[in-house]
């Protein structure tokens, strides 16, 4: 058994069990600020929303830097969740529509009610903002030969392996390069069907004949479909994959 697999899962518990989250910010002279919020977070794990008043020193230290350092504490066993969230900022517009959707729609789930729209929009100081999760932590105590701790490693984990079973992402970001990788039988099926359909259409040419100018397909009849399917496979893998990005090895620990 993967040793940190009881630790993934304590901490897609604290994600998907927490209501508050303590937001690390920078202030102006150099001095730490953390604050806890009330927060919310899209499906595939990609940006937290929280409400605020612009006025606030986090949400002036946020505004300034657009940097945050999150953590959900464990308050049962030792150590907790640490994200690191970039492009803080307030939601305005069809962003703020979008935003409100997705915290309206968890916050159905628990039983409360929904929030307005005009809320935000009033012209108040308290608004809606979001941030893009960059990069999600554990720790994992590395202890010597009786067992006592010698120092706490740091372990980066994939979005993919946090979420919900009904919503996890078919594809994962690729570990080499730009693109994706099939993380479910899901994303392993779309693979296959693309790969038999481009088959198809490539053992079905017609071959030309020497001689023969009406023989064989032309250029454009060839590649038309295997250019839609691949943009289908594209459309597919950005709805049900996690966010492309470069990279070159996995992640460091």
């Amino acid at each position: 058994m993967n040793t940190l697999e009881p630790k993934i899962t304590r901490a897609k518990e604290l994600i998907y069990t927490s209501k508050h989250i303590a937001l690390a910010t920078t202030n102006r002279d150099g001095s730490p600020h953390n604050s806890p919020v009330r927060f919310f977070y899209d499906e595939k794990l990609e940006r937290i929303y929280w409400g605020s008043n612009t006025e606030s020193l986090h949400s002036q230290n946020i505004m300034r830097t657009g940097q945050i350092y999150a953590v959900l504490y464990d308050r049962i066993e030792f150590g907790g969740v640490y994200i690191a969230c970039e492009g803080g900022h307030v939601l305005e517009g069809k962003e703020l529509e979008v935003g409100l959707n997705i915290v309206n729609s968890l916050r159905v789930k628990e039983g409360e009610e929904k929030i307005a729209l005009d809320y935000y929009t009033s012209g108040g100081t308290q608004k809606l903002w979001s941030a893009n999760i960059a990069h999600i932590w554990i720790n994992r105590a590395v202890r010597d030969e009786k067992g006592l701790i010698l120092r706490d490693e740091k372990v980066e984990l994939e979005k993919s392996d946090l979420l919900n079973v009904p919503n996890k992402l078919w594809f994962k970001a690729k570990s080499y390069g730009w693109g994706w990788a099939p993380a479910t039988w899901q994303g392993w099926l779309t693979i296959f069907i693309y790969i038999a359909l481009i088959f198809i259409i490539v053992s079905t040419r017609e071959e030309y004949i020497p001689g023969n100018p009406d023989s064989g397909s032309n250029f454009l009849t060839f590649a038309t479909p295997i250019i839609v399917l691949t943009a289908l496979l594209i459309i597919i893998c950005y709805k049900k994959g996690e966010k492309p990005r470069w990279q070159w090895g996995p992640h460091k620990k």
